[in-house]
């Protein structure tokens, strides 16, 4: 992206209070840069049941613009369904 168009990433983060989200988005961006992904995987955060917080489901709203920006494929799972990936079936006591 040339230096002197806008980059709607920073018009985000600059929107952000929190300055710990915008080091996050630098350091995904710069590993963006280094590995050149052509998915990313992330939580669905706005899937129905998902409990993480406004600050959270923001980075992942910017995460998705930063993938988006790129051209970068973006598969959505939610936390239940990483969970049954990773742990094999969770019966809930």
């Amino acid at each position: 992206m040339p230096a002197d168009s806008p980059n709607p990433i920073r018009a985000a983060i600059g929107s952000v209070t929190d300055g710990t989200m915008a080091g996050t988005i630098e350091k995904v961006e710069r590993m963006i840069a280094h590995y050149n992904p052509q998915v990313m995987v992330l939580e669905d955060t706005g899937s129905k049941g998902s409990r993480r917080s406004p600050r959270i489901r923001a980075l992942a709203k910017l995460l998705l613009a930063v993938a988006k920006s790129r051209t970068i494929k973006v598969d959505l799972f939610s936390q239940k369904q990483v969970r049954r990936v990773f742990f094999g079936f969770i019966r809930r006591v």
